[in-house]
């Protein structure tokens, strides 16, 4: 299935796509601009710190628990949704102390 966001990615279909049934999902872009503009109006005008690396940092740590609870712990192919080796995931697995055993993840949803 042809991605519009990425074009040069190819998804798998959804059960609801194959019936039929479409949702029509936003750009992430929409979401994070929400965000953001939210986070700069709690600052009330204070400047954040070391914006990049916290931005990073959180994108990362909550991107991989919530792919990796959506694979249900498939390294495999939690690597091939994020687009990265299964060695640089397991890397970042490790920095984040993400699923290195099996048991700290942040969210605790199943249905993530």
């Amino acid at each position: 299935m042809y991605n519009p966001w990425y074009p040069n990615c190819v998804v798998q279909r959804s059960k609801k796509e194959k019936m039929g049934l479409k949702k029509k999902v936003k750009p992430l872009s929409r979401y994070i601009r929400r965000s953001l503009k939210q986070y700069f109006d709690d600052l009330n005008g204070t400047d954040p710190c070391d914006l990049h690396d916290q931005m990073t940092q959180e994108l990362e740590r909550h991107l991989f628990d919530y792919v990796l609870k959506h694979t249900n712990g498939n390294r495999s192919r939690a690597a091939a949704i994020l687009g990265m080796s299964r060695s640089t995931l397991r890397k970042k697995l490790v920095q984040y102390e993400l699923g290195v055993d099996g048991s700290r993840t942040l969210s605790r949803n199943p249905h993530c």
